[in-house]
């Protein structure tokens, strides 16, 4: 992976919905809950891009918007951060992309709604002059969001390009399956690993990772939720327990590790330190009420131990 990043897919205005602890914030059918409700950046893509920018990254992102408030949050967010928005579009008269999600007292997510119109204009014929006006030797990232034919447009670019992908859900990833040996890097969950090879609930990770490799991939990262993580390589395979903190929030924290992941990537680390990088960023995400902490830092990662 090179020094330039172009991204791409997702991106919004995360209006969260969090509950206040105490015997009336049980999240349940039918009900409402005391609580907080916040306003941020937010979208998956766009997550990976401000967290990879805060890191120190060159870092282009390609996306679509509004001219509306939550479209000026989006833009100033990535451009503090760093990220160069020359190939994003700003739609006039148009409202940006909006994800409503609701979060228990733990900090634990509990459902959302989606109103994601506008990445669905992120087609094929969109991306290429995205794609003319990028580095001919930058490191494609983007996630699951896209429409099927553009991952499969960024997919056959070339074989010498990293091309990473964050799946996304397990609706989404689907659309990875025809090109799976096109893929440098996947980031998915157990959940999305076992819809997107068509296995059982309860296969082992092992067993996940043995056959992503045999499609093609050369680094998976595959996230088990409360048991953490596991990144492999084919070669090697490092186990990742859950950081031991107190959780504010875990919106962005899965994002958070594949921008960790591909900074340490980038830098051409081995794979115990590409795994400690990630999970840095996980946990400085999980301490924070943004997806992306604007404190994250490579500079706040020296010298640490996890």
């Amino acid at each position: 992976m090179g020094p330039d990043c172009l991204v791409t897919g997702g991106c919004n205005s995360d209006v969260i919905g969090s509950a206040y602890a105490g015997p009336d914030a049980a999240i349940g059918d039918s009900n409402s809950w005391p609580g907080e409700i916040s306003q941020t950046a937010g979208g998956v893509a766009r997550n990976i891009a401000e967290a990879l920018s805060r890191l120190g990254q060159s870092v282009s992102f390609a996306g679509r918007y509004g001219d509306d408030a939550a479209g000026a949050l989006i833009a100033d967010s990535l451009t503090k951060a760093g990220a160069s928005l020359d190939l994003s579009e700003q739609l006039a008269g148009q409202s940006s992309d909006q994800y409503l999600s609701v979060f228990d007292a733990a900090g634990e997510w509990r459902g959302a709604v989606a109103d994601m119109a506008l990445v669905e204009g992120i087609t094929p014929q969109w991306l290429a002059p995205v794609i003319s006006g990028a580095p001919a030797d930058a490191a494609l990232i983007f996630d699951a969001n896209l429409p099927e034919a553009s991952v499969h447009y960024l997919c056959h670019l070339g074989e010498n390009r990293f091309i990473a992908c964050d799946g996304v859900s397990p609706s989404k990833v689907t659309k990875l399956r025809a090109v799976l040996a096109k893929l440098t890097c996947l980031k998915v969950t157990k959940d999305e690993a076992e819809t997107l090879l068509q296995l059982p609930a309860g296969t082992p990770c092992n067993e996940i990772l043995a056959l992503l490799h045999e499609a093609g991939i050369a680094v998976v990262v595959l996230s088990d939720g409360p048991a953490g993580f596991h990144l492999s390589d084919g070669v090697d395979h490092i186990t990742m327990p859950p950081p031991s903190t107190d959780i504010i929030s875990v919106s962005g924290a899965g994002d958070c590790l594949f921008a960790g992941i591909l900074w340490g990537l980038s830098d051409g680390d081995d794979l115990a330190s590409i795994a400690q990088k990630g999970q840095f960023c996980a946990t400085a995400s999980l301490l924070s009420k943004a997806a992306v902490p604007p404190d994250l830092s490579s500079a706040a990662f020296t010298g640490v131990t996890l």
